[in-house]
């Protein structure tokens, strides 16, 4: 999977594709995540503390390479070149 399939982000009212360099990659998934999408941007939604993981819902996303409805990557038999 390439940077565009497994990173760039889809924001629908700036119809484009956003990706960044800031290591957002290490964000992980939960069904109750510490941080929130407003817009085209992540905020915290409540304290985050040193040492706490920063955890987003995948499913607030729409990267090429994963389903929207899971937030799960897709086998790559799904993805086109």
């Amino acid at each position: 999977m390439n940077l565009i399939q497994s990173r760039a982000e889809y924001v629908e009212g700036l119809d484009s594709y956003l990706t960044s360099l800031d290591g957002d990659q290490f964000v992980n998934h939960s069904d109750n995540p510490n941080t929130e999408k407003r817009g085209a941007e992540w905020f915290a939604s409540r304290a985050i503390h040193p040492g706490d993981e920063i955890t987003c819902d995948y499913r607030q996303t729409l990267v090429l390479g994963f389903d929207p409805e899971t937030g799960m990557p897709h086998s790559s038999a799904h993805l086109r070149a």
